[in-house]
């Protein structure tokens, strides 16, 4: 169904408009209003944000603010405030080296993707490691006991972690309750006087089944490009056109970006609502979040559309099982009723938190009451489809395969959709398609797939996978119980079983570096799971880089103290290493180098 444009009502504009500048002088009411600054920037350079507060990821909102490093690691990292060393944690993925300052305000502040500590923190960190014989730990003290002041320096800017390149994670949490809170709230805030800008609107129509099943039906998915407007009152965009519409209940997403630092780099948005009929029925601002509420941006979203095309639209309504905390919405929770035959305003602001503001104000007209064949259509096709709800506990099973929720793992209704397939190479069992992986979860929810093919002779090392369209198999976790496997998955897609009896494998990197070795650690299907290197029958710390496959041992005083005793006594360096991956292969590997 396509959207007919004509020339708008031009006896509207100019009620719309003063309504407008009503509302913009209530906006500017609320704004932010004079900070009381508390915290310093944790580094010496102007603020630059590489990704600002609640930034969309995949499956989370962004819970701080990337700032910038000049693509440089060792940049001296500082205390924002004085407070102490509540958390240290260590690890190969996620935040790699964090460290965690609690402050005397309320407030907790995060440090991750360090290259090193500093100070008496990294001699107690390297104490810990020693003792307990890991790279990796998390600890949190119940006691203050490494006091900071503001300023001090506690680490250098790294690319530790689950990053994609050097910068510094940086996240302000409230202590009690670990919500995390957006950092301009306290002040620190870049230079920035770009506006937001709006590309894009959806408008999508409903499906009223009782608990407001919203399924997508791609053909009433519709599209809005706004290149024709025109400004009009310095930040108000008016759409030239008049959209016609069938009359229907609606719920509008956009395509909205927001321009920092310069008009190439589109962040998120902030702030941004929608007015219909001159009434709010939809706000999101991004003040604060807790941390099981990020994977929520996975129901704001039109999630579909993203997985297709690789697009986020946002959504201005809110579905029933969306319990994000920081969504404000009138009591048809953004959705709203076009009626026949008349002629509707709708207004979309976009705002970031340093007060630039867009708005954009456009016409719907609707005809008569139209037959809508699409609607039909889905309800037949979903006859013969066991119905799951979201917030009771679910269970289906046919011959060779189960599947069972728990309330709260997936977001909105579904008719699920499973069947069996032909098997593919080198697993054993048929591959289940487990729904579609256009529908999100929140949760991993629990499945169990029959071993129908014996062939495999210790079933220790079978597994889950997931199969993708060209057959490849990736890692599901999953352990083999009673002829069957069983395990978690965390998204819908195809499963099947397959097996993991291959070691991992370890090789010395050659280098002229005289200040450390670097080892090539892979595995080639389940993961590393644990790792250990000895020099001399001594452990020595290697730090795991997960994302690079390396494992690095930078010379310390275990080195060196060995290295004395063996140029005294003429002896070569002896050196191991043990690997184990996450189905139980084991890997040993020794070698003799000179020192």
């Amino acid at each position: 169904m396509k959207i007919n444009i004509n020339k708008p009502y031009k006896f509207s504009l100019l009620k719309s408009v003063l309504l407008f500048l009503l509302f913009v002088l209530k906006i500017q009411a609320n704004a932010q209003g004079d900070y009381k600054p508390y915290f310093r920037y944790p580094m010496d350079s102007l603020p630059h944000f590489v990704s600002p507060f609640g930034a969309m990821r995949d499956n989370h909102f962004h819970s701080g603010v990337d700032l910038k490093t000049q693509e440089k690691e060792g940049l001296p990292v500082y205390a924002v405030a004085d407070g102490y060393i509540s958390r240290i944690k260590i690890a190969s993925n996620g935040y790699g080296k964090a460290i965690y300052i609690d402050h005397p305000n309320g407030f907790t502040t995060v440090y991750g993707h360090l290259q090193c500590y500093k100070g008496a923190i990294a001699d107690w960190i390297n104490k810990y490691q020693y003792k307990q014989q890991k790279f990796a730990f998390d600890t949190v003290f119940k006691q203050a006991f490494i006091w900071v002041k503001k300023g001090d320096t506690i680490g250098l800017s790294g690319n530790s972690g689950g990053s994609s390149g050097p910068h510094l994670h940086f996240e302000i949490r409230e202590t009690r309750t670990e919500e995390i809170w957006n950092p301009g709230l306290f002040g620190m805030l870049p230079n920035d006087t770009l506006k937001p800008f709006l590309s894009v609107v959806h408008f999508y129509q409903f499906v009223p089944e009782g608990l407001l099943l919203q399924k997508r039906i791609p053909i009433q998915q519709k599209k809005l490009y706004l290149r024709d407007s025109v400004y009009l009152y310095h930040n108000l965009l008016v759409y030239e056109d008049t959209i016609q519409l069938p009359p229907e209940q609606y719920g509008l997403g956009i395509a909205g970006y927001d321009y920092i630092h310069q008009t190439r780099d589109e962040k998120g948005l902030f702030d941004y609502g929608l007015i219909h009929q001159n009434r709010k029925i939809f706000g999101f601002k991004l003040k604060r979040f807790a941390f099981n509420e990020s994977k929520f941006i996975n129901q704001h979203i039109d999630y579909p559309w993203y997985k297709v095309n690789q697009q986020r639209i946002q959504k201005c309504f809110k579905d029933d099982n969306n319990t994000f905390s920081m969504i404000e919405t009138n009591k048809q929770k953004g959705k709203f009723y076009l009626k026949p035959n008349h002629l509707d305003s709708i207004i979309l602001y976009l705002g970031d938190i340093n007060d630039n503001y867009t708005y954009v104000m456009m016409y719907v007209k609707t005809g008569e009451t139209e037959l809508n064949t699409e609607k039909e259509k889905y309800f037949q096709s979903i006859q013969s489809k066991p119905l799951w709800k979201p917030n009771t506990k679910n269970k289906f099973s046919f011959p060779g395969f189960k599947i069972e929720s728990e309330p709260g793992d997936f977001y909105d209704s579904i008719y699920l959709d499973c069947y069996k397939t032909e098997s593919v190479k080198n697993t054993f069992s048929p591959v289940y398609k487990v729904h579609q992986n256009l529908t999100p979860l929140h949760k991993s929810i629990n499945i169990e797939i029959d071993i129908t093919d014996y062939s495999f002779s210790d079933p220790k090392y079978l597994c889950l996978a997931s199969v993708n369209k060209a057959g490849k198999l990736s890692y599901a976790g999953g352990k083999f119980y009673n002829n069957r496997v069983k395990g978690e998955i965390g998204s819908f897609g195809n499963y099947t079983i397959a097996a993991d009896s291959i070691s991992p494998t370890a090789n010395l990197l050659n280098s002229k570096d005289t200040t450390s070795i670097r080892i090539r650690i892979v595995d080639q299907f389940s993961g590393i799971a644990n790792y250990d290197l000895y020099l001399n029958n001594n452990w020595v710390l290697g730090d795991y880089d997960a994302k690079n496959d390396l494992l690095i041992y930078s010379f310390d005083e275990v080195y060196y103290k060995e290295k004395s005793n063996g140029l005294l006594n003429n002896t070569q360096a002896n050196w191991s290493i043990k690997l184990v991956d996450k189905k139980g292969n084991k890997f040993e590997k020794t070698w003799q180098v000179d020192w």
